[in-house]
């Protein structure tokens, strides 16, 4: 299968990037033939001058200008499917041709998931009708949790009650793993023990 990753970075740097990279290398090694549009890592990508994620929340033209980028590394791959690991870049699917909206999967992370569809009455409402046209037009999304895509269900519910059943319907919650470092690269066993806090 033919996949195109829509990414801002494969760096490992950050959450996005790790996941992405990581998910690249599974794909890859399991036989899967994968391509890269991405903002941080112009060598890797198909395209160049992708606008970085978060300003497609702000410069509505940076969503324009991401599908047309993405649109043209679509007809350099030809994929099967284009899965876009980090969640501005969904906004780009209302703009996009249904056949390449359709064959598109979405990762829904955590918060940006519900940042493509901001509550507050007049703020950002153009994000908002492109967030919820998203929804309606990906083809699939996968969410890192339980608490993710019941969040983003309430949410498109607020605006779209009639049409939530069907967005629950493709959505698939697949829990992030991490790669391990092997046993010869852990530090030997010590007397202090050592605790990490998170959150």
């Amino acid at each position: 299968m033919r996949i195109l990753l829509v990414c801002e970075a494969v760096d490992e740097r950050d959450g996005w990037a790790t996941y992405t990279n990581q998910l690249r290398e599974e794909l890859t090694r399991r036989g899967h033939t994968v391509a890269i549009c991405c903002q941080r890592n112009p060598a890797e990508s198909l395209v160049a001058r992708f606008p970085p994620p978060v300003s497609l929340l702000s410069r509505p033209w940076n969503i324009w200008r991401a599908a047309r980028l993405i649109r043209s590394a679509f007809r350099q791959f030809q994929p099967d499917i284009v899965h876009i690991t980090v969640e501005p870049y969904l906004l780009t699917l209302p703009l996009l041709p249904r056949a390449i909206a359709q064959r598109s999967i979405g990762t829904l992370h955590g918060s940006f998931g519900l940042l493509i569809m901001p509550k507050q009455p007049l703020a950002a409402m153009w994000v908002r009708w492109f967030g919820l046209q998203v929804y309606k037009r990906a083809g699939h999304f996968v969410a890192i949790s339980h608490y993710t895509k019941q969040a983003v269900l309430e949410r498109y519910r607020h605006y779209q009650h009639t049409q939530s059943d069907a967005l629950s319907a493709k959505m698939t919650v697949v829990h992030n793993g991490i790669r391990l470092p092997d046993d010869t690269e852990r530090p030997p066993v010590s007397e202090v023990h050592e605790i990490v806090c998170v959150g």
